[in-house]
């Protein structure tokens, strides 16, 4: 049995897969008496390791959609993300009305079997990016294409996720919103934290490149307007050595006639309108005529 658990990606499953798969009620009774399965609702069930976002849509009357679903197709989830759950059913739940109260975002997807949907509690990729594109800003729409294109391209996911770069354009192809995000996406894009300054500065008329390279060979993260090399640092360490190379790699930049910028994670995500002001700064000062057409 525990071999049968095992092939539950999420944790989360119903008992028709594991009856498809040799557990009858007797064998999941068995299972439940151990604690290798607990009973989510009626339907549902989870193994002590299950997602916890999975298990929370589950409890909440659903099926776990949006970038959190995605995730697991190589989606990066933009920082504070709202939970999306989707209900197959006309009918109001106490589920869906807990999960209102907790703010996740409930869709509605009728004439649908939600176990044969969603047997292991996840909304199918294109349903959940389908949400995605409706529901999310512009900036947070294109991260989450960006990382499942980039997981695509990378082949990174599993070979039963049948899921590749085509595919994923050709689902935000569908709709005028789904172009808008595609037409911005990057599959070369390596980070969230390369992502959102990227589509940042280009919905506000900038060139970017990103993955640079230098003469040495050096990557840089995003050159903007061929003059400033913006480094992206989501690292966290206290390596002396890598403070030298980091130093060592800011004077071949300039040496490269870039004006080297490096900030974290934190001030990216958090603290965008001083990156925003130190690259316009500059940017004003070696290139006043590029304002005009940003302002």
């Amino acid at each position: 049995m525990q071999e049968v658990l095992n092939r539950i990606p999420t944790g989360v499953v119903t008992p028709a897969w594991l009856d498809q798969h040799g557990a009858d009620r007797a064998v999941i009774s068995r299972v439940l008496r151990r604690g290798m399965l607990s009973q989510l609702r009626r339907g549902w069930y989870a193994t002590p390791e299950a997602d916890p976002d999975v298990v929370r849509a589950i409890r909440f009357g659903g099926a776990l959609s949006g970038p959190h679903a995605l995730r697991r197709h190589g989606a990066w989830v933009p920082p504070g993300a709202q939970l999306q759950i989707v209900r197959f059913s006309h009918h109001p739940t106490r589920g869906s009305l807990l999960a209102q109260a907790h703010n996740a975002r409930v869709h509605e997807e009728y004439g649908r079997a939600m176990r044969a949907v969603a047997p292991f509690g996840v909304a199918p990729w294109r349903m959940a990016l389908q949400h995605c594109v409706r529901t999310l800003d512009l900036p947070d729409a294109v991260v989450v294409a960006d990382g499942m294109l980039h997981a695509a391209r990378a082949q990174t996911l599993a070979p039963h996720d049948h899921l590749d770069e085509q595919l994923i354009r050709e689902a935000l192809q569908a709709t005028a919103r789904g172009r808008k995000i595609e037409s911005l996406t990057d599959a070369d894009s390596e980070s969230i934290i390369e992502s959102y300054p990227r589509v940042w500065l280009t919905l506000r008329g900038y060139r970017v490149k990103i993955q640079f390279r230098l003469h040495s060979n050096e990557r840089v993260d995003i050159v903007i307007e061929d003059l400033i090399a913006l480094e992206l640092d989501g690292r966290h360490h206290g390596d002396p050595l890598q403070y030298l190379k980091d130093h060592a790699k800011a004077a071949r930049t300039a040496i490269a006639g870039l004006i080297p910028l490096r900030f974290s994670y934190q001030q990216v995500i958090e603290h965008w309108d001083l990156v925003l002001e130190a690259i316009e700064t500059l940017l004003a000062r070696f290139c006043p005529g590029l304002l005009l057409r940003t302002a």
